[in-house]
């Protein structure tokens, strides 16, 4: 019935809940199962701290900033 199977994660209790029924599907059916990582703002923000060409962030930006 479902030949793939993609799922959004972005680290929420309800993420995890959808990772746990998409993997049960997959089993059933014999799905392929794509995950995609989509990072909230502030880590993402956080992150950039640590890649070349960016400056390091040594406290949490604002939301505001990362708008």
């Amino acid at each position: 019935m479902f030949k793939k199977i993609v799922i959004g994660f972005d680290g929420s209790d309800t993420a995890e809940n959808a990772i746990r029924l998409a993997c049960d599907l997959a089993g059933k059916f014999g799905s392929d199962l794509h995950l995609v990582h989509t990072p909230q703002a502030d880590t993402v923000a956080f992150a950039t701290g640590a890649i070349a060409g960016y400056h390091a962030v040594a406290t949490m930006p604002s939301r505001e900033e990362v708008k």
